[in-house]
């Protein structure tokens, strides 16, 4: 697979990372703490909305946009999450899948997808260890 991207998929990504970073400015993550450009990312299996098995692994043949958030249905991770479903065609003809990661349950991420029509996939990690092996938490 080619991994290299065109200048449109560079501008497309930029705008969605400027966009989240401008949601997270009251976040504190230390540096120290986050998973560097270049670290390999730490595996994990996460049950998904729908029960189902969700593995870093099962996205080894495309880019992954991996987003960890609080909370289902607040004010900032929705809009998050909707503007990531809003993106998510042009990311898909990019060859990226988008992964939202947060404590709340299947049932919880079902309940939130359905209310928002939601169309990225959303990972419960209700034991926190995915999202502290990230530095995300």
């Amino acid at each position: 697979m080619n991994r290299s991207l065109s200048n449109e998929a560079m501008h497309c990504l930029s705008q969605v990372v400027e966009e989240i970073l401008s949601l997270s400015d009251n976040w504190q993550i230390s540096e120290q703490d986050m998973v560097e450009i270049g670290d390999a990312a730490p595996l994990f299996c996460l049950p998904g909305a729908d029960e189902q098995e969700i593995c870093l692994k099962d996205y080894l043949d495309r880019w992954l946009v991996l987003y960890f958030y609080p909370r289902d249905n607040t004010s900032g991770c929705t809009r998050e999450a909707v503007d990531f479903s809003a993106a998510l065609p042009h990311l898909q003809d990019l060859g990226a899948a988008v992964l939202g990661v947060s404590r709340d349950s299947p049932a919880s991420h079902r309940k939130f997808a359905d209310k928002h029509g939601l169309m990225v996939t959303l990972a419960s990690d209700q034991d926190h260890k995915v999202t502290e092996a990230y530095g995300a938490w």
